[in-house]
């Protein structure tokens, strides 16, 4: 069910019997009230997503077991009742509504619980002047519940109003009174805020952006170190998901800040002293080998999701024996990276690593300015960038076609690792061109790289016995090859429009080249 709900946040408890003559002098009654006890649990993805979009999900699972989502933006709330649990992923909720509001904002990843209130709850019908019921008033309190049992000292209220079918304009005059009259002024946006204070949570506390503040007074060692020593924590922020097999994005984010890491050290050679140098370089490479296999199962299983649509029923049915293999390889696979995560070698590296780049970081004599080498690097990129363009263009080759992907993949790590060197509006700009070609680029080569693994898992699948599975894996190969050739020929078009004139002139100037 979904409906208008505006909340609010207040500061005391209210007077019910004066706000009863306040809501009587526009013409409506309050009720008397139904309280309740209950407990509220707060759910969000690891990385915000929710939050972001500025959503609230929750869960009272005394109350008729109510799951709802509540939207700051427009003031609706879409909620059901009767939900056993909260799953961690989407499409197992209950709620066909609320499914389908979460689906494209969390994607891959799973709800967190991310602390629960005890719930104190009164409920009071108002009526207009004709004594029909046109909305609900709440008052909610809700006080933290810490490891200890004790509550906050100061308990978090919200006051909302839920309006019945039809009568929302009626409910928008009614809760403009009510707030009126409980002289608050904190909006929709502050309720997010204070809920997860209550908890003892800071919500954005992280995010696989990279978004490090530099400044231009700083020598490109300084910077560079910076920058290496948030791709650190990043890495050690998502240990403990893919430990625990929370999600693919634990394993993917940490992979990304690998790749980061990995792509400024190489490219930015000379920067770093010679031993930190080297010492990177192949330390980023063997866990780049180490963790390469299990990503590769894992977006081959998050796959099946959408292969019911993509395959004829009987062609998926026998494509199950696939799935279950890979979910045995994985299992597998992830062991051994659990190994390697516990290993004293990488506890080392981070150790050296952290104190290596602390130290380069406090630099002040060595190398250049940061925001000329930035430019240097990135004018550099992107001309690498056209050059093998037009030879991919030229040739149609899938091996240059994968040449121009990691260079493309080294101009975006540059642009987000210097970003704040430049304004906002053009390396914006930048990037989104760049991300186009990036989403082309990777769909040809992951189209490739699934056809691959199809022909190399068919040798675990010998005999008569598997011949159906056989059929369904070079169905499903036919399939990507149809993909990969239909998105090649979109290739040129994103090609042309990111080294368009505009574009490189957008280039020119971010990196401080005379325009010709």
């Amino acid at each position: 069910m979904q409906s208008y709900c505006p909340q609010f946040i207040l500061r005391q408890a209210p007077v019910i019997t004066g706000l009863r003559r306040h809501l009587l002098e526009g013409g409506y009654r309050l009720g008397s009230a139904r309280t309740t006890t209950c407990k509220r649990e707060i759910y969000d993805t690891f990385d915000w997503r929710l939050f972001n979009k500025r959503l609230l999900l929750g869960y009272d699972p005394d109350a008729d077991a109510e799951l709802f989502l509540f939207d700051t933006s427009d003031a609706s709330l879409t909620s059901q009742g009767r939900t056993t649990a909260v799953e961690r992923f989407f499409p197992e909720q209950d709620s066909a509504a609320i499914a389908s509001r979460l689906a494209p904002v969390i994607g891959e990843r799973a709800l967190i619980f991310q602390g629960s209130f005890e719930l104190r709850k009164e409920a009071r019908d108002i009526s207009d002047d004709q004594g029909k019921i046109v909305a609900r008033m709440f008052v909610e309190r809700l006080a933290k519940q810490a490891v200890t049992g004790k509550q906050t000292a100061r308990p978090l209220r919200v006051v909302r109003v839920q309006a019945l079918r039809g009568y929302e304009r009626k409910t928008k005059k009614i809760f403009s009174r009510i707030a009126g009259f409980c002289n608050e002024s904190s909006s929709p946006d502050n309720l997010l805020e204070c809920y997860y204070s209550t908890l003892g949570r800071t919500p954005g506390d992280y995010s696989s952006k990279l978004m490090v503040q530099l400044d231009r007074g700083m020598t490109i060692r300084q910077a560079l170190s910076t920058i290496l020593l948030s791709q650190l924590a990043m890495m050690e922020r998502n240990i403990p998901g893919i430990m625990d097999d929370i999600d693919t994005e634990f394993l993917h984010d940490f992979r990304i800040a690998n790749r980061r890491s990995r792509s400024l050290i190489t490219g930015m050679k000379q920067v770093l002293a010679a031993p930190a140098h080297e010492s990177g370089k192949q330390f980023f490479s063997w866990i780049s080998k180490q963790t390469s296999t299990l990503r590769d199962i894992d977006v081959f299983l998050l796959a099946f999701r959408h292969y019911k649509k993509l395959l004829p029923e009987e062609t998926y049915t026998q494509l199950l024996p696939l799935r279950d293999f890979l979910q045995q390889r994985k299992e597998k696979e992830r062991k051994s990276l659990i190994s390697v995560l516990e290993s004293d070698k990488l506890r080392e590296f981070r150790r050296a690593w952290r104190e290596s780049m602390q130290e380069s970081s406090l630099d002040e004599d060595k190398m250049g300015p940061v925001l000329k080498t930035a430019q240097t690097a990135i004018w550099k990129a992107w001309k690498r960038i056209g050059k093998q363009g037009r030879h991919a263009a030229g040739t149609g080759s899938d091996e240059a076609l994968h040449e121009l992907r990691k260079s493309a993949k080294k101009l975006r790590y540059l642009l987000e690792a210097f970003r704040t060197l430049f304004p906002a509006k053009d390396v914006g700009q930048a990037i989104r061109q760049l991300r186009k070609l990036q989403n082309v680029l990777g769909d040809i080569v992951d189209f490739q790289v699934q056809q691959q693994y199809l022909d190399q898992w068919q040798e675990n699948f010998q005999g008569e016995q598997h011949r159906d599975v056989k059929a369904a894996m070079d169905f499903l190969g036919k399939v990507y090859a149809r993909r990969e050739n239909t998105t090649k020929k979109k290739f040129q078009r994103h090609y042309d429009a990111f080294v368009s004139v505009k574009n490189k002139d957008l280039f020119k100037s971010m990196c401080g080249k005379a325009r010709a």
